[in-house]
This record gives C-alpha cells, sequence and structure tokens, in this order.
C-alpha cells in the first residue's frame, strides 16, 4: 500500500489526496466526473479508497482561466517590464534530479501546442503582452520549447517573458532564440560554490564555466540575469558560505536570490 492510501486509513479527517497538480482529476472530482480508477487522485467514498493516484504522462489540455477577475494591477514582481503580466505553463516537470528540489519526482508532461495558442490568444484579448513562464526547467525539452518561441515570433505582438532555467545547459543557439522572441529575464540556480558537495549529497553537477560564458553571452543579448543560491546547505560550513558569496559577487548577475 503506497503512502497515500495509508494517510486516507489512518486519517479520517482527509477526504482525499491530489497526487497530480497539473491534472483535470480535482475538476473532475468536485462536478462528480471522475470515475472509480481516476489518474492522479484518491479519495474516499462510501468505505472505500477510489481514484489510482500517480501522476497522468499524457499530453494535457486546459481551460483559459478567468484572469480578467484577478486583481493583476496588485501585483509586481522586481524584473516586470510592463505594467501587467500573465503566468503560464508550456510543460511541467524536470529532467534532473537535485535532491533538494521538489520537482525532482515530477515525471514530465506536456500540454499540446493548440492548447497553449489558445490561452495566448486569450492573454492578447486582455491586453497584456508579458508572460512570467513558469515552466519548472524551460528550455530542457527542446522541441517543445522551439515551438513555442516559433509562435511568439510569428504571432507579431511583440511577446516579451521571463522563465526559470538551466542556464549552464543552454547553448549559444537555445539563448539567442529566446532573446528573439522576447526573452528579457532568465532565472537559474547557482546553489552554492562548493561543487563537490553538490554533486556527492544532492545530485547537483552544475558547469560553472559554461555558466559564466553564458551569462556573459545573455548581456550580449539584452536577456538579464538572476541567479539563486542557497545558504546553510547541510554538509556546508562556514568558508563555504563564504566562498558562496563571494561567487555570487563574481558572477555579478542582475539579480541575486539568496535562500537560508
Amino acid at each position: 500500500m503506497w503512502g497515500g492510501q495509508a494517510w486516507l486509513k489512518e486519517h479520517g479527517f482527509i477526504k482525499g489526496i491530489l497526487t497530480d497538480y497539473k491534472s483535470n482529476a480535482l475538476a473532475n472530482y468536485i462536478l462528480h466526473k471522475a470515475s472509480e480508477g481516476e489518474k492522479g487522485i484518491i479519495w474516499k467514498e462510501d468505505g472505500r479508497i477510489l481514484g489510482r493516484g500517480g501522476f497522468v504522462n499524457e499530453s494535457i489540455c486546459f481551460p483559459n482561466p478567468k484572469f480578467q477577475l484577478f486583481p493583476a494591477n496588485r501585483y509586481w514582481i522586481p524584473h516586470q517590464k510592463t505594467k501587467n503580466f500573465y503566468s503560464i505553463m508550456i510543460s511541467f516537470g524536470c529532467p534532473y534530479q537535485c535532491a533538494f528540489c521538489p520537482y525532482e519526482n515530477i515525471p514530465f508532461t506536456r500540454r499540446s501546442l493548440k492548447n497553449i495558442i489558445e490561452e495566448l490568444d486569450y492573454v492578447k484579448s486582455l491586453g497584456i503582452n508579458e508572460l512570467l513562464v513558469k515552466d519548472e526547467c524551460f528550455g530542457s525539452f527542446w522541441d517543445d520549447t522551439k515551438k513555442f518561441l516559433d509562435h511568439l515570433i510569428k504571432d507579431d505582438f511583440q511577446w516579451c517573458f521571463s522563465a526559470e532555467v538551466r542556464l549552464d545547459k543552454l547553448s549559444k543557439t537555445q539563448l539567442k532564440a529566446m532573446a528573439d522572441s522576447g526573452c528579457h529575464t532568465l532565472f537559474f540556480g547557482v546553489e552554492s560554490a562548493n561543487i563537490r558537495l553538490l554533486k556527492e549529497k544532492y545530485a547537483k553537477e552544475i558547469d560553472t564555466d559554461r555558466l559564466r560564458s553564458n551569462i556573459k553571452l545573455c548581456r550580449s543579448l539584452d536577456i538579464k540575469t538572476a541567479a539563486h543560491y542557497i545558504l546553510g546547505l547541510p554538509g556546508e560550513d562556514y568558508s563555504s558560505v563564504v566562498s558562496t558569496i563571494n561567487l555570487s559577487l563574481e558572477l555579478d548577475t542582475d539579480l541575486s536570490l539568496i535562500h537560508i
């Protein structure tokens, strides 16, 4: 018996567990359309545990959210370029297994390009042209990313966007394609100057030489850079923390986000 079912049996106050946030399982459950073998959710009903849980791995489609009801003018982010922005995801999951990251256990799931374009058309109707791409690792599944970027260029709506990436894994061609389609800021994890600790304890291998060169390339492409750092990772000592701070000063990104 996997953990979710055990939790339902042990805790009477828990009605159900959504195991895949990106699926339509919760909506189906609320609308009483969930089948007994529904993926992505489990729940209790008449003394039985229904649903299959787990992840939905096939391509998924979402209806457009009613963003016009959201008070967008009350929200602001430091790297915002226009008056309002819109959060969007074109895929879910990450191919890397960094032990400190919650995304390591989410399998890759794609949205259909048709579904993404429908949402972009809706965003256009609101007069918003800035996107906050919330993919866990934008650009890692390049075929899907390239189709998205190509559409932004062909759409001729002066789209601009920011995204989270593995900057040390991207090529010059890929970064140029992002810049050409309106990318103005890229977020990425550096985490720590202690490369050995990252590799041996947290399963993250990072190419710092390529990272340095890609930061310089971003500057030449007019893409701002924003680096994540973690201070106080278990296994670190004082000298390692100081080295990480010095590394952040050396890389001199436009934004440094320090997590303690």
